[in-house]
């Protein structure tokens, strides 16, 4: 699956959801998403890599409103450890042996469609 899908192009969170309920209904157990995004450090320039650790939802949007599919997961989800441990620690691993830069931190998800500001 490829592409881009964003809240301030129209699409409802349960418009969203689609494509990963549909990979979760043919087995899919695990995703790997990507997003680019502007950083607060200035050691995180452009083209930068960052692992997320952790999310901020700052949209005003909870994407758990609506009507509950118990065939999708519980509705209230634990986020204690959103971030598969395993996953990082070998996208850690390999960036090691590449000798790539990778960041660790936190992601603040806002609607956009605007550049961050220092």
């Amino acid at each position: 699956m490829q592409g881009r899908f964003h809240i301030y192009e129209g699409i409802a969170p349960d418009v969203l959801q689609i494509p990963l309920r549909a990979l979760k209904l043919i087995g899919c157990e695990q995703v790997l998403l990507t997003n680019a995004a502007g950083s607060l450090h200035q050691k995180m320039g452009p083209g930068s890599l960052m692992l997320i650790e952790d999310h901020i939802n700052f949209t005003g949007i909870n994407p758990l409103i609506g009507i509950n599919d118990d065939a999708a997961g519980p509705r209230f989800q634990d986020l204690t450890q959103a971030y598969d441990i395993n996953m990082s620690e070998s996208i850690q691993r390999v960036a090691k042996e590449m000798d790539i830069e990778l960041h660790k931190g936190v992601s603040l998800w806002v609607i956009g469609p605007t550049f961050k500001t220092p």
